[in-house]
């Protein structure tokens, strides 16, 4: 297969990141669930299902996409991706609620670690791989780009009811399909050989045995972990945040789009400023912005004060590029996808722990009293970071393979 041929996989990428975000929808569910009755701790429930079920799958989706191919994985994310839009669409009760958000899960599962490893191998075959993070972080810019256009649209269709923008993301998912197939796996996998599975998962088992004990994947996978898990958990309390705050509904949309104007100006830069920072930098920086994003926006709480979430959109365009490479630099290719599940397994278990956690004492403690608390945690743990690096990376800029 020619190089030209592969190098299509470049902006097919850039594509497929626009489609795969482009939910016009993702500005008001969460007011649509508060809306419908559900409580702050009903609607973690919900993330936690699909938060557990890529907890579940996250590790055996990665190692699918390394022994089958990254393409095939990307392809079945898709499809569950269409069947959880359409049941979302069609969801008349809680139980079909918590089916979507299963289905979600298992979609994001066979995403995540196969998306990165398929550009990361699409561009050792090109020799470009020291392009990595430039090419993830403006692949991460269209994807904000495609957000904050949805969610533009969202904020003009809303009025006519939240069906239809599920609608229209529905339809921009079927084209992503498209796209998925479009793709050239970048490796030459040799027939797949008949292997007992036993020693499939002995091998599965012996890729994580490794990982968890290599000292610097683990203490990425900790970091995931705390900060990956608190930072998901803000995304998924902004709109009770504006709805406690009196924010008009029709500027969840706008709100969302600007949001996402930050995001993508970060991750545009994110190759520039990680060489800047170095590890220690990189790694000090992103906690800190969380920190002031909870606390901030708990002691101004009024509909303003989501102005201190930009932070949290700032670290949301930088963490991806930079912890995946990280995580790249020190996994073999047939193994990367697997490695990469790892870490998002641990991100996925904070996620639930931190957001249930959080749901149920904001229903009974308030949203305001919990940004602050959970920042506080948070700048605890960041007053840590600096001797977490010094033990895990001995302060050198990169992590060594």
């Amino acid at each position: 297969m020619s190089n030209v041929s592969i190098g299509s996989n470049i902006w097919k990428y850039y594509l497929f990141k626009f489609l795969d975000v482009f939910a016009l929808y993702l500005p008001f569910i969460v007011y649509y669930f508060l809306e419908l009755g559900f409580s702050l701790g009903q609607i973690a429930i919900l993330q936690s299902f699909m938060a557990i079920t890529l907890f579940i799958f996250e590790i055996p989706s990665g190692y699918i996409a390394d022994k089958f191919g990254r393409k095939n994985s990307l392809i079945v994310s898709v499809i569950l991706q269409v069947v959880s839009l359409i049941i979302l669409y069609s969801a008349t009760s809680f139980f079909m609620l918590i089916v979507a958000h299963i289905v979600l899960g298992l979609a994001i599962s066979f995403l995540s670690g196969a998306d990165s490893a398929f550009l990361y191998d699409t561009l050792l075959v090109l020799k470009q791989e020291h392009n990595y993070k430039k090419i993830e972080g403006r692949a991460s810019f269209y994807g904000e780009i495609a957000v904050i256009t949805s969610a533009l649209l969202g904020s003009l269709i809303i009025a006519f009811g939240i069906k239809y923008t599920i609608l229209i993301s529905l339809i921009g998912h079927v084209l992503l399909l498209f796209v998925a197939f479009s793709f050239k796996e970048p490796l030459k996998h040799e027939p797949i050989e008949k292997v007992p599975l036993k020693k499939e998962f002995v091998n599965l088992f012996s890729i994580m045995k490794r990982s968890l004990h290599n000292k610097k994947l683990l203490g990425i996978f900790i970091y995931s972990f705390v900060v990956l898990g608190i930072s998901s958990t803000i995304f998924l309390f902004y709109q009770p945040y504006f709805k406690a705050t009196n924010l008009p509904l029709y500027l969840y949309g706008v709100v969302f789009a600007i949001f996402s104007l930050f995001t993508a100006l970060a991750a545009l830069k994110v190759q520039d400023v990680e060489k800047k920072l170095g590890i220690f930098g990189s790694l000090l920086i992103m906690p800190v912005f969380l920190v002031i994003s909870l606390i901030g926006a708990s002691f101004v709480f009024v509909w303003y004060g989501f102005i201190f979430f930009f932070f949290r959109e700032l670290v949301r365009g930088f963490v991806f590029p930079v912890l995946d490479d990280y995580v790249n630099k020190l996994t073999i290719s047939n193994e990367r996808a697997t490695v990469l599940s790892v870490g998002s397994m641990f991100s996925r278990l904070g996620l639930v722990v931190i957001s249930t956690t959080f749901g149920f004492l904001s229903d009974s403690h308030g949203i305001k009293t919990m940004l602050f608390v959970t920042g506080f945690v948070l700048l605890g743990f960041t007053l840590i970071i600096p001797i977490f690096i010094k033990n895990k990376f001995n302060n050198t800029k990169h992590p060594v393979s």
